[in-house]
């Protein structure tokens, strides 16, 4: 798999998919269904966002993206090849991935609006889909 995005949002999910077709992309709305997924893979590019509890599920079931950040961290050398976005509008909730992200020297990157911009995400699509066939 190639890309993996963590959103809870029906219309952000859907406008994802339509900017990264063409690649391999798993979309999960739980950190814990993130976290079990990253476990066994390792995708080019993760896109996570920090809320997920908007959409009918309590906090303590849906965690957040910090939960999955942290287990990128811990794991830092397997993903420091992986392009880390943070898509969250949350500023407090941002800032806190990108610190925890950045204490292990991975570089992400924020674009709070990343699923509104169909050819940003074209763009970043095509990058994706050029790394596997250098890969």
């Amino acid at each position: 798999m190639s890309v993996l995005i963590l959103e809870d949002s029906p219309t952000r999910i859907k406008l994802f998919r339509q900017g990264f077709i063409g690649t391999s992309t798993t979309i999960l709305t739980k950190a814990s269904l993130a976290i079990s997924w990253l476990k066994g893979c390792t995708p080019r590019l993760i896109c996570l966002d920090y809320d997920l509890n908007q959409y009918g599920e309590e906090l303590e079931e849906s965690g957040t993206g910090l939960d999955v950040a942290v287990l990128i961290a811990k794991h830092a050398k397997r993903f420091s090849k992986t392009l880390i976005i943070i898509h969250s509008i949350n500023e407090i909730g941002t800032k806190k991935m990108i610190r925890t992200l950045t204490k292990v020297n991975l570089r992400p990157s924020r674009h709070p609006n990343l699923w509104e911009s169909g050819p940003d995400m074209e763009r970043l699509a095509k990058v994706v889909r050029e790394m596997d066939i250098t890969a």
